[in-house]
């Protein structure tokens, strides 16, 4: 008998009723264990959103949806984490993209466009992250703190068949997952989260704005548009310094 699987059963029958029941209890080809326990840690919005998909014939998890699926901070930190690394790669592609001259002036515009849409949105999400009741967590360092890795350097090899639209690729992967959190946050009511999530999510989101104004400053440069002129900034990432009590 396999206990965890039971349980992650009986969370989604308790969560979307008889007729995941049903499909449970029958076999359904789509739901083997695998796909029962992960859906299982979703929010019970994302459970009966995909029962429903399953009851129409189609795989859970196999379309996008806008439904409320944000059951941890950690959530975020990971999508954020997966966003990062789709900018610096997307950073990291344009740069070369510009020193071979393989771009068009259209690209570059849709690129630009993303750029500053993906900007915004980061800004949003900074205010919606610290907006939470974060600050009566516990200030003492967690026995398991976020660990922010350093950005990959993309050799030349990884990037030589890269152009724009690769670049608007792996952009546009980078705002699903943040436009996912911008989605769910104002919908979690006061999302757990500790201080140093807070802290490890605001560094993860300047690193990103970091990156998307070295795109647009090194595209607008190559293309003979008007470039952000280079401003140093001062990042706070909580309001005010820890202290010992």
């Amino acid at each position: 008998m396999n206990d965890k699987l039971d349980r992650a059963k009986k969370m989604i029958i308790d969560n979307c009723g008889a007729s995941a029941r049903r499909i449970l209890d029958a076999g359904h080809r789509y739901l083997v264990p695998k796909t029962i326990n992960a859906l299982s840690r979703t929010s019970p919005e994302r459970q009966r959103y995909e029962i429903e998909q399953v009851l129409a014939g189609r795989r859970p998890f196999s379309s996008k949806t806008e439904v409320y699926d944000t059951v941890s901070f950690g959530e975020v930190t990971s999508r954020l984490a997966r966003a990062a690394g789709s900018i610096n790669k997307a950073a990291s592609q344009s740069m070369h993209t510009v020193s071979v001259g393989n771009f068009a002036e259209e690209d570059v515009r849709n690129v630009i466009d993303v750029v500053h849409h993906l900007t915004n949105h980061c800004g949003q999400l900074w205010k919606l992250i610290r907006s939470g009741d974060w600050k009566t967590e516990p200030t003492q360092p967690s026995s398991n703190p976020p660990v922010i890795s350093d950005e990959r350097i993309w050799s030349t090899d990884e990037l030589v068949e890269a152009d724009l639209k690769t670049v608007m690729g792996n952009l546009n992967r980078a705002a699903s997952f943040i436009a996912k959190c911008v989605r769910d946050l104002p919908r979690a009511d006061n999302l757990p989260r500790t201080r140093e999530q807070v802290h490890a999510a605001s560094v993860r989101l300047f690193g990103m704005r970091r990156n998307l104004w070295r795109m647009e400053t090194t595209l607008a440069r190559a293309s003979g548009r008007v470039a952000i002129p280079n401003q140093k900034k001062r990042v706070a990432t909580q309001p005010e310094a820890d202290t010992a009590e």
